[in-house]
């Protein structure tokens, strides 16, 4: 057998082993393309397993984005508006007290401004303090800006009051400076005598040289009676 003879089939086995050959790579192209398209399809209608991520978002409630309307409110608490601070009431004014000379030995009586007070049977109040402004017409007395002191008194004795020793003297601010009387001023019209049981009123009128002062009205009913002082009065 010649040589030519013995390698004629060659060509018909390679020619096989080519169609093999690309008959494996159509397959494994149609295999490649099916899991592709098959893994997409999968995704697309929600079918496979969800990734951890996944399954985290997807459980997770959404943040609110509103904006912060501040903390909580207790539960069962009432909310309502903040209570506004308690008010405190002011302190009340210091008392001033006027020094007034001293009179003999006897010791006086203190009393507040428009307050009551007694001696020697008679009761005493300062009934008016305002000011007015004086007509001096007397030696030395001026006219200008004054005072006009009204006081009341009470005879609880009894027998008549003798009020013809009845002296008013009034003291002005820290240093006790006396006012000067203004006795011939029409408004002048001192205490009569007072009967048992009765009540009667004289007015007796002063300078003033500071009006915003604080004032003390001393009262002397009889050379053996206690004095009455009345602190604290102001012009109105």
């Amino acid at each position: 057998m010649s040589a030519s003879q013995t390698s004629a089939p060659a060509p018909r086995s390679r020619r096989a082993w080519w169609w093999a050959a690309a008959a494996a790579v159509v397959v494994a192209a149609v295999v490649l393309w099916l899991v592709l398209h098959g893994g997409a399809s999968d995704a697309a209608s929600g079918g496979g397993t969800p990734s951890a991520s996944g399954s985290t978002s997807a459980s997770a409630p959404a943040a609110s984005t509103s904006p912060s309307s501040g903390p909580a409110a207790t539960p069962g608490a009432t909310q309502g508006p903040t209570p506004s601070p308690s008010k405190v009431a002011p302190s009340p004014e210091p008392s001033v007290s006027v020094p007034v000379p001293p009179i003999d030995n006897r010791k006086p009586t203190q009393a507040p401004a428009h307050a009551s007070a007694t001696s020697a049977g008679v009761t005493v109040r300062v009934t008016r303090f305002a000011s007015v402004t004086t007509k001096g017409t007397g030696p030395g007395e001026l006219s200008g800006p004054g005072v006009a002191v009204t006081i009341e008194l009470r005879n609880d004795g009894s027998t008549t009051f003798d009020a013809s020793a009845v002296t008013v003297s009034v003291y002005a601010g820290a240093a006790g400076t006396p006012l000067a009387t203004v006795d011939s001023d029409p408004a002048n019209a001192p205490v009569a005598d007072v009967p048992k049981g009765a009540t009667r009123s004289g007015t007796y009128v002063f300078r003033v040289t500071d009006p915003n002062a604080v004032f003390a009205v001393f009262v002397d009913l009889a050379p053996d009676a206690a004095p009455i002082v009345f602190q604290g009065l102001r012009l109105s």
